[in-house]
């Protein structure tokens, strides 16, 4: 017995002797008080990599990193009395100037002071693990395992040696959350280039910058992250954007049913963040902003797209250009501004989209043939034929169309309501029944929205009109009729319903309702409508120039268009998810084209009051 416990004394003194040993062979790093440093970071689940460029010293207390090649800079400058500056430089785009670099500021304050922002994470509590190859570099590994309520993160460091010492290779972050049972968070940046050596001159901030520093949009706890990003990914405090989501929170009133309900949104909010930030921070042709979708997940988003795309052929006719010959087509076009268009509407929690889209159109159409007489109208995918009979005595007054007969009644066309829906079917299910209800004749639309768990009707549609009036006014005025013109997105697949600004438990769509019809007065008798070959912008102009509004499908799959917020959008991927025959395509009702520099650009209506200003602008074809 003896000799057992002597052995295993023996091996626990070996033990602890070969740790001592290692802690002695592998000081804590130490990168140097002064550095430069090239790098990547890496967001997995914000579908992110965005490359940086770094300056600090220590010494000097002040620090400079720029992001995607310095399109944009953020200086922290703790010299700048009294508690130390913090400075982002950045392009920003309007609609009347395109990427006029601007200069915003943030103070710091007595409790919180400003210092230097290094790129690494504080080396406190991190152990010597092991060493190892990692991409090709021969490693030593620090890791620090912390331990925070029901999360547990992991915060793993790869260095190296090189002609200056000590380098860095890699560092990551995962953590895990046994509330959710799942990994909640991800982030990696990798190290290139490091030496420790610049000219001191890289902090020089040109005057001319500085002099008409703004302060920074959003909430304070926002301007933290968007003054200084790289805080809350290498410091190990509460992050600035749990603070955030706290305001988002208030903002949209939110109230989530439990503990572990709330840790998921919060989780999905601060990927949803990050995203939003980096790809403002890209300089691109539109802007990015946090909204009332920012904390639910792309399967949500998913849920609640609505035209399912059957792959059966429509009977529409095919659009002709010979019929256009020597047409001579404006430079732009709106035509909001001869009344043809109804203000933007909110299809709440319902696949609806294919509905209003084809309303839309309708809408428009009738609007030019009762006032004009002309022979043929704007419909989606290309144009339709109205009768002259049983039309609105209103000569050249917009009426609204009820969207919510087609979702109850044209089931037996191959439409699914709240859960999805074609607009050619709608179409055929209107030439059948020799016209559609208007919305005052069949009554209001009922998309819904479940409020604190508590489902309630959506506000009519047109009860909704004051402010999204007002506000469709402001934009117009801000944006202009004759200075917005916009861009195609050809092809589509997909189209959401943004909710209310309440807390939302997702539910499947709703609400359908009884189909009563035949209790209405149907107006705007349909004999026929015409398909306009996808991609074909010179086409397109021409339907829009002598039929008016055409409904057009849209690819909204992307992230991207989720927190669109204004700017000419622009997505490289677009049309690259595929064609599945289920609740990924979507409808809009496009009414305006333009210019904007040399590219073309398209507008239409939106979703929804709250969500870009009212409309959307597309890439031109490349």
């Amino acid at each position: 017995m003896m000799g057992v416990l002597g052995w295993l004394l023996a091996a626990a003194l070996g033990s602890s002797v070969q740790g001592h040993d290692d802690a002695l062979s592998h000081p804590h790093p130490h990168f140097g008080s002064v550095y430069h440093v090239r790098g990547v970071i890496s967001l997995p689940y914000a579908e992110i990599e965005e490359p940086f460029e770094a300056w600090y010293n220590l010494t000097g207390n002040k620090s400079r990193i720029q992001y995607y090649g310095g399109q944009v800079i953020t200086y922290q400058l703790a010299g700048v009395k009294p508690y130390g500056m913090r400075y982002k430089i950045t392009p920003e785009t309007t609609e009347k100037e395109v990427n006029v670099r601007k200069c915003f500021q943030l103070p710091g304050s007595k409790e919180d002071v400003v210092k230097a922002q290094s790129v690494f994470p504080s080396l406190d509590g991190f152990k010597f693990l092991r060493e190892e190859y990692y991409q090709g570099q021969y490693c030593a590994v620090w890791q620090n395992v912390t331990r925070w309520e029901q999360k547990k993160n992991v915060y793993t460091l790869w260095v190296t040696n090189s002609s200056c010492g000590v380098a860095p290779v890699h560092y990551e972050m995962r953590g895990y959350n046994s509330l959710l049972g799942s990994h909640y968070d991800k982030y990696e940046i990798s190290y290139t280039e490091f030496d420790n050596s610049f000219p001191p001159s890289v902090f020089d901030i040109p005057v001319n910058e500085t002099k008409k520093c703004g302060l920074l949009p959003g909430s304070v706890a926002e301007h933290r992250v968007l003054a200084n990003p790289m805080e809350d990914l290498v410091g190990r405090h509460r992050p600035w954007a749990h603070e955030v989501f706290h305001h988002y929170r208030r903002r949209f009133g939110r109230h989530y049913g439990s503990a572990r309900e709330l840790e998921h949104r919060q989780r999905i909010f601060v990927h949803n963040m990050r995203f939003v930030h980096s790809k403002n921070r890209a300089a691109l042709s539109y802007s990015l902003a946090l909204n009332h979708l920012a904390d639910r997940t792309p399967q949500e988003m998913a849920a609640m797209r609505g035209r399912r795309r059957s792959g059966d052929p429509n009977h529409g006719q095919s659009f002709s250009m010979q019929l256009y010959t020597g047409l001579i087509l404006p430079e732009s076009l709106d035509w909001r501004l001869y009344g043809a268009v109804t203000p933007v509407k909110d299809q709440a929690v319902c696949g609806s989209c294919w509905s209003f889209a084809t309303t839309g159109a309708m809408e428009g159409a009738l609007f030019l043939k009762v006032g004009a007489g002309i022979q043929r109208f704007g419909v989606a995918r290309g144009f339709l034929s109205l009768s002259l009979q049983r039309v609105p005595p209103q000569t050249g007054v917009l009426t609204p169309l009820s969207q919510q007969v087609l979702i109850d009644c044209s089931w037996g066309f191959g439409n699914y309501a709240c859960d999805g829906g074609e607009e050619w079917r709608a179409y055929e299910w209107i030439k059948k029944h020799g016209g559609i209800a208007s919305t005052e004749s069949y009554g209001p639309y009922l998309g819904q929205v479940r409020v604190l768990g508590v489902r309630t009707p959506h506000p009519p549609i047109q009860d909704m009109g004051y402010r999204e009036r007002l506000l469709q006014i402001c934009c117009h005025l801000f944006v202009g009729g004759w200075l917005l013109p916009l861009v195609w997105l050809f092809f589509a697949r997909v189209c959401w319903i943004p909710t209310l600004d309440h807390d939302v438990t997702p539910v499947s769509p709703s609400q359908n309702g009884y189909c009563h019809y035949n209790q209405s007065e149907l107006v705007a008798p349909l004999t026929g409508y015409v398909t306009v070959e996808p991609g074909n912008a010179e086409a397109l102009k021409a339907a829009l120039f002598k039929h008016g509004p055409v409904a057009v499908n849209i690819d909204a799959s992307h992230k991207s268009f989720t927190f669109y917020a204004n700017g000419v959008y622009e997505e490289p991927h677009c049309g690259e998810g595929g064609a599945e025959p289920s609740g990924d395509d979507g409808n809009e009702d496009g009414w305006r084209w333009g210019r904007w520099g040399s590219v073309d650009r398209w507008q239409w209506d939106g979703w929804r009051w709250a969500w870009g200003c009212l409309f959307f602008c597309f890439p031109p074809r490349e």
